[in-house]
């Protein structure tokens, strides 16, 4: 989660907004039951649950960040907090979002969709939700595919069943703290595929565009644009060049 937020939210994270969020989850991953980003809000701000939440951690480190937080003045703590609290509640305060993500245990369980053949459709709408919050669940539902995905480590190769995971408009939702090259090389361990869809090569960041450049065994180009065909040719040379992958016609007539 620190990864997904401080990927999305690049322009405006900082040191202290990544410290306060990584302590403020990893205390609450400490108490009893099931934690949720509910919980965070109040973990900042209302003292008397704070100090119910210490009382039940044992980590030094975590108690002397929050003896350090409690030492702030009220001014100083809505200072410190204020970067953090308007992502996430502009992220809990939709409906659907907090029923979904920050309602107690999942009862989507992905690990037994991956190894018994199931499907979960995932409808993100970022005309409903926003694009960052948008971003933020997609990302979350990657992850939690990609964690499903590495935990077949246990299985033995031959007993490990083929899935899939379909990612359309693929640069909104791989803000990941993983490099997407490993993954792509990874998964063909764990039997999974990875098709990864988008509409032009812009909407891509360059470590991301050269990590699927470099790991996607399999491309398929359909009419490209002629500043996207230029630099797509350098796969299809020399059966296509860049005239074929920008004109429609001629590309179906050499295919």
């Amino acid at each position: 989660l620190v990864s997904i937020f401080s990927r999305i939210y690049a322009a405006s994270w900082g040191p202290r907004t990544e410290d306060i969020l990584r302590s403020g989850l990893l205390t609450l991953t400490a108490l009893p039951g099931t934690p949720t980003l509910v919980d965070l809000p109040k973990l900042l701000t209302v003292p008397a649950f704070r100090q119910r939440a210490c009382d039940q951690i044992s980590d030094n480190v975590l108690k002397d960040f929050w003896t350090w937080y409690d030492n702030f003045t009220e001014a100083n703590k809505a200072q410190a907090i204020a970067p953090l609290m308007n992502k996430v509640r502009g992220f809990l305060l939709r409906p659907f979002v907090r029923a979904a993500i920050a309602s107690g245990q999942s009862t989507v369980d992905i690990d037994k969709i991956l190894n018994t053949g199931g499907i979960c459709l995932v409808r993100i709408a970022r005309d409903a939700l926003g694009m960052e919050t948008a971003r933020l669940v997609g990302s979350i539902v990657v992850a939690r595919t990609w964690q499903a995905a590495t935990r077949r480590a246990r299985v033995p190769q031959r007993k490990r069943r083929d899935c899939g995971l379909y990612i359309d408009e693929c640069h909104n939702f791989l803000n990941l703290a993983y490099p997407l090259e490993d993954m792509l090389a990874e998964a063909r361990g764990y039997r999974l595929s990875m098709t990864l869809a988008h509409q032009y090569l812009s909407q891509l960041p360059k470590e991301l565009e050269e990590g699927i450049s470099t790991n996607a065994r399999s491309k398929i180009f359909f009419n490209s644009s002629p500043e996207d065909a230029k630099r797509l040719a350098r796969h299809t040379l020399p059966r296509l060049g860049e005239h074929d992958l920008a004109d429609r016609k001629s590309t179906r007539l050499n295919s």
